[in-house]
């Protein structure tokens, strides 16, 4: 029951982050646009005082926006735009920084910089993991500690202001290295949790419980495959179970590579395979089981023939449950054994 629990876990939490994710640009980046533009608003107001903030306040309010709507639109965020707003607004930090010091205007932008700087280093290390919000941070930090450098040089500021940015930045980006390090090794650990609790442990496809749960989860149209490998028992019989499971590994690799990346590729049990194809078209699908037969037809057993399988195809109708499509290709699979009581084919199902 344990064991089943953490399963339903893992299950569950597989799409957290991808909905956090899109939640974050669909409101965090329309709030972003927004802060942006008012701050924009301010340096027109005040003449434009710096050429940097000038320039890329614009640029970044038009990018946070087009994230918030692509994420609308497509019900997707877009990577593109998220790490395009980042590093962006990095290099407007470390760029009105360092401008800041040569126009000898450190003083005015030195509270900005100390709130700013902490909030880019964050959000380097959250969406660019360990490696990338080193190596983003730490660029931003050499050109602020070359203007904090350059302050001091002039007088503007004494070194004790700059000793914030000079040694306070290197300890916390140390101390946001350490945390995304932990949090990443951890989400490791759970995604291999969750895959060994998703897939077939000898195969490597998806298990009946968490096929059933992409079934579940699957809407429009789709067309569903059971596969049955032909006198599966005698192979097991005649050279051993160790040779029966290689076979299902190499059933399992054959099935893959005869239908796309995505499509989801089921050990339903024992010697019996689903596969799921998207499509409707009851021709598009036979033509699917056609090749899952070529493919495994090249495949060998341990007399030297082809290794075969029984198809069964059925199309789900609309608003119909995944079970009864199922139900109907099981159904279709078993009447394609018997050529003999083998039904006309129908438009929506089929056993060969």
């Amino acid at each position: 029951m344990e064991t089943q629990r953490r399963t339903d876990d893992a299950i569950a939490a597989s799409a957290v982050l991808p909905r956090a994710r899109l939640t974050l640009h669909r409101l965090g980046m329309p709030v972003i646009a927004a802060f942006l533009a008012t701050l924009f608003a301010v340096s027109v107001r005040d003449g434009f005082p710096d050429a940097v903030e000038a320039f890329g306040t614009p640029v970044l309010a038009v990018i946070a926006l087009a994230a918030g709507i692509v994420a609308w639109r497509r019900r997707r965020p877009s990577m593109a735009l998220e790490r395009a707003l980042l590093l962006g607004s990095l290099a407007v930090i470390a760029g009105g920084t360092l401008e800041s010091a040569l126009t000898q205007r450190f003083e005015i932008g030195y509270p900005y910089i100390l709130g700013f700087l902490p909030l880019g280093y964050a959000g380097a290390f959250l969406f660019l993991g360990p490696a990338g919000g080193t190596v983003a941070s730490l660029a931003t930090y050499l050109v602020a500690a070359a203007a904090a450098l350059t302050a001091v040089a002039t007088g503007e500021i004494h070194l004790a202001r700059g000793l914030p940015i000079l040694a306070g930045s290197p300890i916390l980006i140390g101390l946001l290295y350490t945390l995304a390090w932990s949090l990443t090794s951890t989400a490791q650990a759970h995604l291999k949790a969750e895959t060994a609790a998703a897939t077939d442990a000898l195969t490597g496809a998806l298990n009946r419980r968490s096929g059933e749960a992409e079934l579940a989860r699957l809407d429009g149209a789709l067309a569903l495959l059971v596969v049955d490998l032909d006198d599966f028992k005698r192979i097991n019989d005649e050279r051993g179970h160790a040779f029966g499971d290689d076979v299902l590994v190499r059933v399992t690799h054959a099935l893959r590579a005869s239908v796309r990346p995505d499509d989801p590729v089921v050990r339903w049990g024992g010697d019996e395979f689903v596969v799921v194809a998207p499509t409707a078209d009851f021709d598009a699908a036979r033509q699917v089981a056609a090749r899952v037969r070529a493919g495994l037809a090249s495949l060998v057993d341990g007399d030297g023939g082809p290794i075969q399988a029984t198809v069964g195809v059925a199309v789900r109708e609309p608003g119909e449950p995944w079970e009864q499509a199922l139900g109907r290709a099981d159904a279709a699979m078993y009447a394609g054994k018997d050529a003999s009581t083998r039904p006309p084919r129908t438009p929506n199902a089929d056993g060969a």
